[in-house]
């Protein structure tokens, strides 16, 4: 869990992030809450991300991904869609060993890498929205919310991920 709050560290200290592209992370105060701070990514013009050193290991699990965003525009980066990255563990560009949550075309997009979801809500720059992204394991089920609202679920093959 990290609250970004001044810092890119989780809470237990396992795995503590990093920026990216040798740049400083920035933070905006207050945050969503009205206190503490928040980490802002692409306010230097270009692309800004951050890593974390040590591996996730959520293959043959189920888990749920959640963040507080503030989307203040949408890029044009991949084919002609707007990708904007939200969170991405990926081994090799094949299908089922991709994990990446982006928002695409401006709504929430689920995917494993050619097995994937896309949300219905189109989002508006300049809001804050609430996304969580779901994978169910045992029944293979994927799902998004926004503003604790569903926004899509679907059947999906196995996250491979790294083995």
């Amino acid at each position: 869990m990290w609250t970004f709050d001044g810092n890119l560290n989780d809470f237990y200290g396992i795995f503590n992030a990093g920026p990216d592209n040798g740049r400083t992370a920035t933070y905006v105060y207050p945050g969503y809450t009205g206190y503490g701070g928040a980490l802002s990514l692409g306010l230097h013009g270009t692309s800004q991300s951050v890593s974390i050193a040590t591996f996730l290991s959520i293959w043959h699990v189920s888990f749920t991904l959640e963040a507080w965003i503030y989307p203040t525009a949408f890029s044009w980066t991949y084919g002609g869609s707007p990708d904007n990255a939200l969170f991405g563990q990926c081994q090799s560009q094949s299908t089922d060993r991709c994990l990446h949550i982006i928002l695409r075309s401006q709504r929430i997009y689920f995917g494993f890498y050619g097995d994937d979801l896309q949300g219905n809500i189109a989002f508006q720059a300049n809001q804050w929205y609430h996304v969580a992204y779901a994978y169910d394991q045992s029944t293979r089920q994927q799902y998004t919310y926004v503003n604790g609202v569903s926004d899509g679920q679907r059947t999906s093959n196995e996250y491979s991920s790294c083995s």
